[in-house]
């Protein structure tokens, strides 16, 4: 990670932190991980609910049972980090891809530049404003 600062390395993504820089990647590529983790954070969702309907149905039939047991906080924990981090670089890959592209500098003669024309002081507006009428026009 050349160029990033000490300061700087906790702005980075995950992503850059672990494979280098991702500039390299299209905005379709950025999209298609966005939604790939936002997918993965629906499947872990549903399979945490799964598991947790699971676990609570296990422990119905136990005395006192409650759903701040050991397991079910193992649960809490382990589904709701991943899904949180899943979150996290989904949102961080969908911000680069629907980012604008980055604008591009102004060349220095454009290529339709009116050409500059030297009037005398007192000339009447319309001589002014001759040069910009295009040739067919006139």
């Amino acid at each position: 990670m050349t160029g990033v600062s000490e300061s700087q390395w906790r702005l980075l993504p995950v992503a850059e932190l672990f494979v280098g820089r991702t500039s390299g990647m299209t905005r379709l590529a950025h999209l298609g991980i966005g939604v790939a983790l936002v997918g993965f954070c629906c499947f872990c969702a549903w399979t945490g609910f799964l598991l947790f309907i699971g676990l609570a149905v296990s422990k119905d039939s136990v005395p006192g049972a409650g759903v701040f047991n050991a397991d079910f906080l193992v649960l809490y924990v382990v589904c709701g980090g991943v899904i949180l981090v899943g979150l996290w670089g989904a949102l961080a890959s969908l911000k680069r891809a629907f980012r604008a592209p980055p604008r591009q500098q102004m060349a220095a003669n454009p290529p339709h530049a009116v050409p500059q024309h030297s009037l005398a002081p007192g000339s009447t507006p319309d001589e002014r404003l001759a040069p910009l009428v295009r040739k067919d026009q006139k």
